[in-house]
């Protein structure tokens, strides 16, 4: 990714860091600590698709190298998104601490989760469509965030993570297996997955076509 992408994912990283401590020191409570967590989670995709793109601008990597690194970043991808579903948090500590600083700090924390969604996602869309065509790369989004859809609501509800696909995978089989009898979860997966394609190729129609007017605007 861009100099310019790295910088904005620092600044916004050390805005909601702040958000979370200022909050803990004047409220003396801890609960939102969670969210810092979450944050770090969200950052793991988001530095493998570094790596990968530091690795492809030295050399170019081979295709074993190029399948690793994805099926690694599809792992970790719905941590990502996974920080939208915390807005379920507010109701139940609005009480405890002003209800608009909780809107901002929540709020904050989704809105960063949806740009760190496109700017990691659209590296690896970009790195489809130069290899194929648009309708395939627009196709292997859909089936990214349709997974990761997925993903998000064994995370939530299931209170699986990345890590059981190590520590315990015949459990996670089950538990799989088992939510494709739960309607909720055809419910939450495709309302979610409507979510975030809605939301990314809104961001793709804003940032591609700014990016392509600029570009035209300098070669005048």
């Amino acid at each position: 990714m861009k100099t310019k992408i790295l910088i904005i994912i620092a600044i916004f990283t050390t805005y909601l860091f702040w958000l979370v401590i200022f909050r803990v020191f004047v409220s003396k409570n801890i609960f939102y600590v969670f969210m810092l967590w979450n944050l770090f989670l969200a950052l793991i995709p988001v530095l493998i698709t570094q790596i990968y793109y530091l690795l492809n601008l030295k050399t170019k990597t081979k295709k074993i190298t190029t399948f690793l690194f994805f099926w690694i970043f599809l792992l970790f991808f719905p941590n990502i998104t996974y920080v939208v579903t915390d807005l379920m948090h507010l109701p139940e500590w609005y009480r405890s601490f002003p209800v608009w600083y909780d809107n901002i700090l929540l709020f904050s924390f989704a809105f960063f989760a949806i740009l760190l969604s496109y700017f990691s996602l659209n590296y690896w869309h970009k790195l489809v469509y130069k290899k194929y065509w648009k309708i395939k790369s627009w196709g292997f989004i859909t089936f990214i965030l349709l997974i990761s859809s997925y993903g998000v609501f064994l995370w939530r509800y299931i209170r699986l993570n990345s890590w059981e696909i190590l520590s315990n995978p015949w459990s996670l089989i089950e538990n799989i297996y088992n939510t494709f009898f739960m309607t909720k979860m055809y419910f939450f997966s495709l309302n979610f997955f409507i979510m975030t394609l809605v939301t990314y190729s809104i961001l793709y129609i804003l940032l591609e076509f700014s990016i392509l007017k600029n570009e035209k605007n300098n070669t005048i």
